[in-house]
């Protein structure tokens, strides 16, 4: 984000007024991925995470990890999944005895 010292003051005021209005509303602080998208249907970036999201499921204890681990290299969107910065990362405790590692390709061929 560019701009002025005083800018970026002022965004941080705003976004800290944003989240005690949506609390105070009895929604959580930040809005979900997939109510970025409704704000940014045309959002290549947001479309990718949303579609990660829904594959490894929306109530993973640790979504950004499995999908940065994402076990299906053949899926279109593999190269373009967010969070494959924690690729390797070590397994969060809680997914202990959940995950099998990558799928292999040939496992699917006919």
């Amino acid at each position: 984000m560019a701009g002025t010292r005083e800018q970026m003051e002022e965004a941080g005021k705003k976004a800290r007024e944003n989240q005690r209005i949506r609390v105070a509303a009895g929604l959580p602080a930040f809005k979900s991925d997939a109510e970025k998208l409704k704000d940014k249907p045309t959002s290549l970036r947001l479309a990718i995470t949303c579609k990660c999201r829904d594959c490894e499921g929306t109530v993973d204890p640790h979504p950004k990890w499995r999908i940065g681990n994402c076990l299906v290299p053949t899926c279109p969107l593999f190269h373009l999944r967010p969070y494959q910065e924690q690729a390797g990362d070590p397994m969060p405790d809680a997914l202990s005895g959940t995950y099998d590692g990558p799928i292999d390709p040939s496992d699917y061929s006919s």
